[in-house]
């Protein structure tokens, strides 16, 4: 499953890895943003840290991460991952 379009929120991400699981798919992929402007100083993305943990809770694990940065000095980052069944 790929997410396209307009940029869902972390729930319906969260809801669209719990149906892949239930219909039994090998693998999910999932496109997060992170607006840059409200990362910390250490460039943390807490929002992400915490959709890819509530994915993570459905049954799934990150295998494979990859970004994109949008915008000069204060954009937004795409970061798309690709999730495998944890059983």
């Amino acid at each position: 499953m790929v997410l396209t379009g307009r940029e869902p929120g972390p729930a319906q991400i969260i809801e669209d890895a719990r149906v892949a699981y239930q219909q039994g798919r090998k693998i999910f992929v999932a496109r997060l943003s992170a607006d840059l402007s409200r990362a910390s100083k250490g460039t943390a993305l807490p929002v992400v840290a915490e959709t890819i943990e509530a994915i993570e809770a459905e049954g799934w694990r990150v295998d494979m991460m990859a970004n994109a940065v949008f915008g000069m000095g204060f954009g937004y980052e795409n970061i798309t991952c690709l999730f495998r069944r944890s059983d």
